[in-house]
């Protein structure tokens, strides 16, 4: 199994402040690319590629999950404890193409998988060696 991460020095402070520190309304998030919500979690499994996203509070009717080309793109946005949303956006490319009419999409308990099967041509093939 392979687990894909970005390497990124500014997110450990991010995880560190959090996104509720006093200047991020001012500055945003420290990594420079917004806030990094929500966390995902990203890995290759025999099928596919399965995304797990923590969205906690997330009205599954604001949420919104599109597939372009080799491009995931998840957005949507939840109420903050002091009342004002917090509308986030993320977006993955992806190595290989997939099977468009396969994706899946559940969320239990704050936690959405996405499911994206590999297209039938870009799946690994063994190949036999003849000997001469």
């Amino acid at each position: 199994m392979t687990n894909i991460a970005t390497l990124n020095p500014w997110r450990l402070m991010d995880d560190f402040w959090g996104t509720d520190w006093p200047l991020s309304r001012a500055f945003g998030s420290l990594s420079g690319m917004g806030t990094r919500y929500p966390r995902v979690n990203v890995w290759d499994s025999p099928q596919g590629w399965v995304f797990e996203a923590e969205i906690p509070g997330v009205d599954p009717a604001k949420l919104e999950i599109e597939v372009e080309g080799r491009e995931l793109s998840l957005k949507g946005s939840r109420e903050r404890s002091d009342g004002s949303e917090l509308a986030f956006e993320r977006r993955f490319e992806l190595p290989q193409d997939i099977a468009a009419d396969g994706i899946k999409a559940k969320l239990t308990k704050g936690v959405l998988s996405i499911n994206l099967p590999r297209h039938p041509a870009s799946a690994a093939r063994k190949v036999a060696v003849e000997i001469a």
